[in-house]
């Protein structure tokens, strides 16, 4: 079956970014002054919580700190950066099969999306690291399908749908 888009939910939907994000939030909390350590065994178990605003917000919470919204939002913002300079000098791994099922679509004739609430650090990332290049980028799945002139699409959220597209 021809889909004429393939949609990425989220810079993690290719590639392999729970390590450099984890030192990215590291770096930031360094910046901001707080004296958080999050290893690997915390990072994964906050890696369900889809915004870094909200894992700060949870895991200080989880801690008994509390932080104001404007210290929540500028210690995102530092995370996102360090993240960005951190994959553009470092690179973050593709995922397997996501350069093979990008050309097969490509091939096929379908144009490709990234659907991110971060507007341009992935779609830069992805371009300059990875060499894989968006049609269109955008916050929701519906302004990707506008952009794209699509209403037939696949959505890849996590390595489980990419594998079952990798053997069709």
């Amino acid at each position: 079956m021809t889909h004429r888009a393939l949609l990425f939910d989220g810079l993690d939907s290719f590639a392999d970014i729970a390590a450099a994000q984890c030192r990215a939030f590291n770096d930031a909390f360094g910046e901001g002054g707080l004296n958080w350590l999050w290893d690997a065994p915390t990072c994964e178990s906050l890696a369900h919580i889809a915004d870094g605003e909200t894992r700060i917000r949870h895991h200080a919470a989880q801690i008994g700190e509390t932080l104001s919204s404007l210290e929540i939002r500028r210690l995102d913002r530092a995370m996102v950066r360090h993240f960005t300079v951190r994959a553009a000098r470092h690179g973050v791994p593709v995922r397997p099969g996501v350069g093979y099922r990008i050309a097969r679509a490509r091939d096929a004739g379908a144009r490709i999306g990234l659907v991110t609430d971060h507007p341009l650090a992935p779609a830069v990332i992805a371009h300059n690291t990875l060499g894989l290049r968006f049609d269109a980028v955008g916050p929701h799945k519906a302004s990707v399908l506008q952009s794209l002139r699509s209403r037939d699409y696949t959505m890849v959220t996590d390595q489980t749908e990419l594998d079952v597209l990798h053997t069709v």
